[in-house]
């Protein structure tokens, strides 16, 4: 695998991840579903390591004493079970409260007092969730630390509900946040909503600025009602000093995809094996299949590469809907070659490494060490690289395939995007790939074509 000088470091603040994907209720259909698919990513949520998992109140039947659960409820629901006597019904709650009910001194010590009461009767744990918390002040950020610290809050997640801030703005906020003396037991959350223009910057500088825990959604897809993807903060960091259980993750990530289904797939433990396949026919059922090919888990297309002993002569063939386009030698498929082996040679290293491999955070390149590998400059480069991709987009659609995407790319890296493919030098096969997988452990020798 190349090196990774160009992904961030997870600082020593930072202890990781909230999983707050959203598991609504879609339809009559899921109805009966509900509690045992809720249950169901719950534990898969535990198994992949995130910190803890935020539900809903109205789906926490049968997770009321789930130590990994938060279910979550708003100050005035709060107020309301004070008033009345009753307990909260959950022992671990987030209590969302908006800037303007705490605009006072005199509403910040009415908060406190209510915190302090529930804490204090040692059967539920609260966060705090400040929403739209650009419309903060700096004294009423310091006041409500203080309350906190005072009440026995020993977490408070900063939302950013309206996407106000920018990467500088949120370095400034915990910047002031950092001044505040707070006491060392209190550590801080922040959640960016998933399709906001800088969410994953954002992310990327909280994380970077001493942010104890993101929220994030255990999804592929970038939606604006809920948190970022996991994945899009995984892919711009070095894993060597913090992970998640990636198996685990990719088992939850698969499952969670198939909400949505008219006649959904019932998994009761959480463990049964869900293909790529599944996953990208769910997002084609729910119209998201537009979104599903950001995701670069493109699989229809498959791809056929026929090379020369020393690499001078590369021809390709695409295959889709049962038919094939020959795309003829062209000097330019050499880059999708490389793209190809590269994707093979990290697949392999983190399987020996990890035991498992995620599709997607394996077969990126630089894009200047690619050019490189090629001996061209960077122009040169550029051209090859649109011209390979145009040939292939034109034969997917001639095929029929439109919308077909052959590369994915992310800042100053590329990375091929077919989940099938063939390599073949000379009359022996180099390696094959199918669904994002290999279907041999290795090729110590090349096999017979």
């Amino acid at each position: 695998m190349k090196n990774d000088w160009n992904k961030y470091i997870y600082p020593e603040t930072f202890l990781g991840f909230i999983d707050a994907s959203s598991h609504q209720n879609n339809g009559a259909e899921l109805n009966a579903l509900t509690e045992s698919r809720v249950t169901t990513l719950a534990d898969l949520s535990q198994q992949a390591q995130f910190d803890g998992k935020l539900i809903d109140a109205r789906l926490l039947q049968g997770l009321s004493h789930n130590d990994h659960v938060w279910g979550k409820i708003c100050y005035q629901q709060l107020r309301q079970y004070f008033n009345k006597g009753q307990p909260i019904g959950h022992h671990q709650i987030y209590v969302l409260i908006n800037p303007d009910e705490m605009s006072d001194s005199a509403a910040i010590n009415r908060c406190a007092e209510l915190l302090e009461h529930f804490i204090g009767t040692g059967e539920v744990s609260i966060r705090l969730l400040l929403k739209n918390t650009f419309e903060l002040s700096h004294s009423q950020l310091l006041k409500i630390v203080r309350m906190c610290e005072l009440s026995g809050v020993q977490r408070i997640c900063f939302a950013d509900d309206h996407s106000q801030f920018s990467p500088a703005g949120v370095k400034r906020f915990l910047a002031a946040l950092n001044a505040t003396s707070h006491a060392n037991a209190l550590t801080f959350e922040c959640a960016f909503a998933g399709s906001a223009e800088h969410a994953k910057e954002n992310a990327i500088t909280a994380i970077t600025s001493g942010i104890n825990y993101i929220h994030v959604t255990a999804s592929y897809l970038a939606r604006a009602d809920q948190a970022l993807p996991v994945i899009q903060l995984m892919q711009e960091f070095s894993s060597h000093n913090f992970g998640l259980n990636k198996e685990a993750l990719q088992q939850y990530i698969l499952v969670y995809h198939q909400q949505g289904l008219e006649n959904p797939l019932a998994v009761t433990s959480g463990l049964a094996p869900v293909t790529c396949e599944q996953v990208t026919q769910t997002a084609a059922n729910s119209g998201n299949a537009k979104e599903l090919a950001a995701a670069e888990l493109t699989d229809k297309i498959a791809l056929r590469f026929d090379v020369s002993a020393n690499d001078w002569h590369v021809s390709i063939q695409l295959l889709a809907k049962g038919q094939t386009q020959d795309l003829g030698e062209r000097v330019h498929h050499y880059v999708m070659l490389l793209l190809a082996r590269e994707y093979y040679q990290q697949y392999q290293q983190m399987m020996a490494r990890d035991g498992v491999v995620d599709p997607l955070l394996v077969g990126w390149v630089e894009r200047e060490a690619l050019h490189q590998m090629i001996g061209d400059n960077e122009a040169q480069f550029n051209v090859k690289l649109c011209r390979a991709r145009k040939h292939i987009v034109t034969a997917a659609e001639t095929l029929g395939v439109v919308d077909y995407q052959p590369l994915s790319t992310r800042q100053g890296a590329v990375r091929l995007n077919c989940g099938n493919v063939t390599v073949v030098q000379g009359s022996k096969v180099e390696f094959e790939m199918e669904n994002w997988h290999f279907t041999g452990e290795e090729y110590p020798q090349l096999k017979q074509a």
